[in-house]
């Protein structure tokens, strides 16, 4: 049930606020809302995937026998056997399901073999974020004992707000926020704060990424029919995916952070304006930021990142990006996505580490570095979204050769007004707008700091809610053709 239908902003949504709010005023009943809000996140999750529910169900209830498991042996060998058993068994889940025929096609291609028997496997939904956030609970649960039972498990790996695309979520935290007395309770200032974040979000994903999405995508449709394609036109194709990837995740986050918010329930931040980084260093400390956490914690250091070994660091983070991209999807476009940041990471470590004295003496603006970080990002996520790699490579130098640089351009001739208007406003807003977080003053959960925000700040007000509601209105106009978020494929 995707959060930008019909479905789910009428009815799914409403329904489980009514229902904990009718709980909470006529049955004080201790663990009841918990056990309604587990009851809608299985629901929410066999919506569409309901062949695969079986499977989310066996992953936790074999994940928590095991952490128990892992609880009470004494012997840290016994303990360590446990772990090791566990975190196989999660990723070969993962392989199965979603690596398995990318494996067979490259190892066929290896020996030269051109019968290929694939297998029709269907990836479950969500498998890579359920399966990330188990690890991280049992590698916690395995340095120090954590609280638990089976209720808070299951809630915790199902809770439908975050299921689907993350955030990845550290149990402690959970565990932390639903012990809390207002845990679930249904207020008026979580609730108007809530529905203003998930109208927000929504307007990312319908408005904005849909928009960027339609031009992005009719013009790939021309690039892959063998159309000749200008130069402006290619790097509008460059500048808009990353638009479009960056409002649909972005906007899918919000509206998790949203809904979390309404349940009383605080989210770590995934995204702070990513765009407005000044390097790829800090890009990756704002993109994604709970999966950067995830590779740091649980892959990075106890591979030996954290030694000051600068040719181990090196490479470490090229194998970790290298990683990070087969993370996104089995595919060798996403794999040399992930290599690319990693070159660019560590080159930027290299040159932070050699401190240049001429660059020491240029005082390079702000702007400057925001320009050419976001470039930099905005090429590499070509590959993300081009599977060919000599197609990828061809758009990007095509969007630097200045031979008839706009002649018969689709985005001058084929896209109207409104569209235009709104993919600008989209430019705008990633480079000159505040995040949600900045917006509502959000408790920060896995960062200390971010930017102060002195331009827009939430007050419910008359002009606030007026503007939400104008914002809602606008979105609705683009909820008859709802598109899948982008991060459900992973």
């Amino acid at each position: 049930m995707p959060f930008n239908s019909y479905h789910f902003i009428f009815f799914f949504l409403p329904i489980v606020i009514l229902s904990l709010f009718f709980v909470q005023v006529y049955f004080k009943i201790k663990g009841l809302p918990i056990l309604i809000i587990v009851f809608f996140s299985l629901f929410f999750y066999a919506y569409d995937s309901y062949k695969f529910l079986f499977i989310l169900l066996f992953s936790i209830f074999i994940n928590y026998l095991v952490s128990l498991k892992i609880d009470n042996v004494k012997k840290k060998n016994i303990k360590k056997l446990n772990l090791f058993f566990i975190i196989i068994f999660n990723f070969l889940i993962l392989v199965y399901f979603k690596y398995y025929n990318f494996f067979i096609e490259n190892l066929s291609v290896f020996f030269s073999k051109k019968n290929i028997n694939y297998i029709e496997i269907y990836l479950p939904l969500a498998i890579s974020f359920f399966t990330f956030q188990q690890i991280s609970y049992q590698v916690d649960n395995f340095r120090i004992k954590q609280k638990k039972n089976i209720m808070n498990y299951l809630l915790y790996v199902s809770f439908f707000p975050q299921l689907i695309a993350g955030p990845i979520i550290r149990y402690s935290h959970f565990l932390s926020e639903i012990i809390k007395k207002k845990f679930l309770k249904i207020d008026h200032k979580n609730l108007s704060i809530g529905l203003s974040i998930i109208v927000l979000g929504l307007f990312k994903k319908v408005v904005l990424a849909d928009t960027a999405g339609l031009y992005v995508d009719g013009l790939y449709n021309q690039i892959y029919n063998g159309y000749n394609v200008n130069g402006f036109d290619l790097l509008l194709f460059i500048i808009f995916f990353s638009v479009q990837i960056y409002f649909d995740f972005s906007g899918y986050s919000d509206i998790a952070v949203g809904i979390a918010k309404i349940l009383n329930f605080n989210f770590p931040i995934n995204f702070n304006s990513p765009y407005k980084a000044l390097s790829i260093i800090d890009f990756w400390k704002r993109w994604h930021i709970t999966l950067s956490q995830f590779f740091r914690d649980y892959f990075y250091i106890p591979l030996g990142g954290n030694q000051n070994i600068f040719v181990v660091k090196f490479i470490l983070i090229i194998f970790v990006m290298t990683v990070v991209g087969l993370w996104h999807g089995a595919s060798n476009n996403f794999v040399v996505w992930g290599l690319l940041h990693g070159i660019l990471i560590s080159s930027n470590h290299l040159i932070n580490k050699i401190n240049f004295k001429i660059l020491d003496k240029i005082i390079i603006p702000k702007i400057i570095k925001i320009f050419f970080t976001f470039m930099l990002v905005a090429i590499a996520f070509v590959f993300f979204r081009v599977e060919n790699l000599h197609q990828s490579l061809n758009i990007i130098i095509g969007a630097f050769s200045f031979d008839n640089y706009f002649y018969n351009s689709y985005f001058i001739s084929e896209i109207s007004n409104v569209k235009k208007f709104t993919m600008v406003l989209s430019l705008f807003i990633i480079f000159f707008m505040p995040n949600v977080f900045q917006i509502f003053d959000l408790k920060l959960i896995n960062l200390k700091k971010i930017d102060k925000n002195n331009k827009i700040i939430f007050e419910t007000n008359y002009i606030w809610v007026c503007s939400i509601v104008l914002i809602f209105i606008w979105s609705l106009t683009s909820l008859n053709l709802p598109s899948v978020f982008i991060y459900f494929r992973f």
